[in-house]
């Protein structure tokens, strides 16, 4: 009864007195007055925010993304990029711009304070050769690893592309050279004292080319051979002193195994664009040419009146896998790997502006000739790259049927062809150079001013070495990054790259193509191999 149910209350709640009274009229607005009073001040800090320039633009205003903007942890990024594997995003795009002053963009390679070479343990003679070439400032790289390389140490040289990586190995390299050649006067002809592998043709010479402006200040002997004709320089070999030998990985080994040249007194290595080269394509192949040189697992002999007991290894990248030691482990202890790094390594390049297109396949190459005709009428130098070598020669061949001069270079080439491509974009006869990931390791294409990712890469290893192309250290002005994105994996690699901006964060996953690698490794540790 309701007695009843009284009775019971009042002994729950023996303090409670009175009638229940009426709800106050102002108690339900004091809320949404706060509520409102939230978002007023939420619309005033977001204008604040968008006062400052403009890192992410998007077709969307919406999604635009401002410096020092940053989101809940607890929420979603808003991509711009979210939707495109819907066939209506076509069309779409963003652009990003991290650095827009142009002082900021000059020095983005270079360390404050520091003037001078010297200070970083090189001889005088070395310092003014240097000088003499044009060259006073050292870049970050140069200015860690150069000493790094100097204490006689294996050492992994990671920086982004075009911070002046071929320096901060070569200069304390030829140091050693120039002090080894000293105490081994009885050396024989093609007997080299230190060995520069690069994964490309190309890029041994490029080397070579550097090495030949040191060689002419410093007077040090070198040899730089590539593949190709390989049999013809076997049976006819020449002989003559060598110092310094640049090659590519495969005619180091063959020039090895046949006994053209004496590899028992080298002891330093350099693997320049050691991720390429330890990727699918090589790794098996450089692990087995490595075991036959006395590498150090640790430090290097201290005896520096003599030539040291062991090897040296030095590794130089624009990346840093994090499986390096997985596949290093047969070779030294990863542990005695010192590793000098950039601060902005693996994140997007802060200097060049990145245009990412979201295109149809039949789109793109009505795009294609729209932006290379606009780059020649105004002589703008332009690298296109492709995923394939036959889409590389497609690209070369329809440019030139409308009337844009263009070269193409990829790796199915024979070498006779092959040979001097380049060099005709690099010397300027031709502005246009239709390309494979080839060209994307190491080359120095400081002509370079725009480069179109005609097939977005699927790796993102691939990616920072592509766009490492323009913006080089001395050339970091008007230049341009286009990004043709079509494909599932091409839009997820585009989202990767979105939300590192997004979120300041590095890029994920630059190990590169090395997965078999890894794979065969654990199936070894298991004894399945």
């Amino acid at each position: 009864t309701t007695a009843e149910h009284q009775d019971m209350i009042n002994q729950i709640f023996p303090d409670v007195e009175g009638s229940p009274q009426d709800v106050p009229n102002n108690y339900l607005k004091r809320p949404r007055a706060r509520k409102q009073e939230s978002e007023k001040v939420h619309e005033v800090e977001e204008k604040v925010l968008k006062s400052g320039h403009v890192i992410i633009q998007c077709k969307n205003n919406a999604l635009n993304h401002y410096v020092n903007q940053k989101y809940n942890k607890f929420d979603p990024i808003p991509l711009a990029s979210k939707g495109w594997n819907h066939k209506l995003s076509r069309g779409d795009f963003f652009k990003i711009n991290i650095y827009h002053d142009i002082k900021q963009r000059e020095n983005v390679f270079w360390v404050d304070g520091l003037e001078s070479f010297e200070g970083l343990g090189l001889d005088q003679n070395v310092v003014e050769a240097l000088k003499k070439m044009g060259m006073t400032k050292p870049t970050h790289i140069q200015a860690s690893g150069i000493p790094a390389v100097l204490k006689h140490q294996n050492v992994l040289l990671a920086g982004e592309t075009g911070s002046g990586k071929s320096l901060a190995f070569l200069l304390p390299l030829v140091q050693q050279i120039l002090r080894w050649r000293t105490v081994t006067p009885h050396r024989k002809l093609n007997t080299p004292l230190a060995l520069v592998l690069t994964p490309g043709r190309e890029l041994a010479y490029q080397i070579g080319d550097v090495v030949n402006e040191l060689a002419k200040e410093l007077r040090f002997d070198f040899e730089v051979v590539v593949g190709g004709h390989m049999k013809r320089i076997i049976s006819h070999p020449n002989f003559r002193p060598v110092d310094l030998f640049v090659s590519s990985t495969g005619a180091a080994s063959k020039l090895t195994t046949s006994g053209v040249y004496n590899m028992s007194y080298v002891r330093h290595i350099v693997l320049d664009e050691a991720d390429t080269v330890m990727d699918d394509s090589f790794s098996d192949y450089i692990v087995r040419y490595l075991r036959k040189f006395p590498i150090s697992y640790a430090k290097s002999s201290k005896n520096t009146e003599g030539l040291p007991e062991f090897c040296q290894l030095t590794l130089v990248s624009a990346t840093m896998p994090t499986s390096l030691p997985t596949i290093l482990g047969d070779i030294i202890m990863p542990e005695s790997l010192v590793k000098v790094e950039t601060p902005r390594l693996h994140h997007v390049l802060v200097h060049v502006p990145q245009m990412f297109l979201r295109l149809g396949q039949s789109e793109k190459p009505p795009k294609l000739l729209e932006l290379v005709k606009k780059n020649a009428a105004k002589e703008i130098p332009t690298i296109i790259f492709s995923n394939r070598s036959k889409v590389c020669d497609w690209v070369s061949m329809f440019l030139n049927e409308n009337g844009v001069s263009c070269v193409n270079l990829n790796g199915d080439m024979p070498t006779d062809i092959r040979t001097g491509v380049f060099d005709q974009f690099q010397r300027g006869f031709v502005d246009v150079i239709s390309c494979t990931d080839i060209a994307s390791r190491g080359l120095d294409t400081v002509r370079a001013k725009h480069v179109i990712n005609y097939d977005f890469p699927i790796y993102m290893a691939d990616y920072i070495h592509r766009c490492g192309r323009v913006g080089r250290v001395g050339h970091t002005n008007n230049c341009l990054i286009t990004n043709f994105v079509s494909g599932t994996k091409e839009v997820e690699l585009a989202q990767k790259v979105e939300s590192a901006v997004r979120t300041m964060s590095v890029l994920p996953n630059v190990n590169g193509n090395i997965t078999r690698v890894i794979h065969h490794k654990m199936m070894k540790n298991n004894n399945t191999v």
